[in-house]
């Protein structure tokens, strides 16, 4: 499996000639470094969440034009896909299918608490190929044993120690951080030097990738 990363939550999967891409979203695109062109066809979209730094509708109709790719997510994002008139299909919880090739799991997890905020869309965490696991925001630790995990590092519903202990409880060989699109490259650099350090302790390779860099997982 090849992972790169396209700022922010955004994550593409490669493996046995097919593109599952994650959270395209608003913050992926906001400063235009990229565009959907950059990022290509693929043939399965698969969304987290109706939070817009997760999600970009103009975008989504550009990797439309591409290729067809099925697109994959909730109840809650599936209601605004309808309302773009974006052919889709809807996941339930515990849900078990198949994506442009890709197995997927969908696991229903809470997201993160605001100050101030009661009512949350619905959050899935995919599962890829019992390989990979993007929670979406969330901090809730499923059942599943998995070699990568993309963690969430930024963000005002968040905190580092939050993290450390999720990616602690996931132990996966990898832990990759997202949701990182607010930051520069001085503002991450010491709470990731340190996340490096302490994750070592318990075996598992902190590893940030820089925009489109690329990691292969075996």
């Amino acid at each position: 499996m090849i992972i790169k990363k396209f700022q922010h939550s955004c994550i593409l999967v490669e493996e046995n000639g097919k593109k599952l891409l994650i959270d395209p979203g608003s913050f992926t695109f906001i400063d235009r470094l990229l565009n959907p062109d950059d990022i290509g066809p693929v043939d399965g979209l698969l969304i987290t969440h109706a939070h817009p730094d997760h999600y970009d509708m103009d975008a989504i109709k550009e990797f439309m034009k591409m290729r067809k790719m099925e697109i994959v997510t909730n109840d809650t994002m599936s209601e605004g896909l309808k309302l773009a008139g974006i052919e889709h299909r809807r996941m339930e919880p515990e849900e078990k299918t198949t994506v442009a090739g890709f197995k997927i799991r969908a696991i229903k997890a809470p997201h993160g608490t605001f100050p101030g905020v009661t009512v949350y869309p619905t959050n899935y965490a995919y599962v890829v190929n019992d390989t990979l696991l993007h929670p979406g925001d969330s901090f809730q630790v499923p059942q599943v044993d998995v070699k990568a995990v993309c963690v969430p590092t930024g963000g005002p519903w968040l905190k580092m120690q939050e993290y450390i202990d999720f990616a602690k409880a996931m132990k996966p060989k990898v832990a990759i951080p997202i949701h990182d699109g607010m930051f520069k490259d001085f503002a991450v650099e010491f709470p990731y030097n340190t996340a490096k350090q302490v994750l070592a302790k318990e075996g598992i390779e902190f590893k940030p990738l820089k925009l489109r860099e690329t990691l292969e997982i075996k």
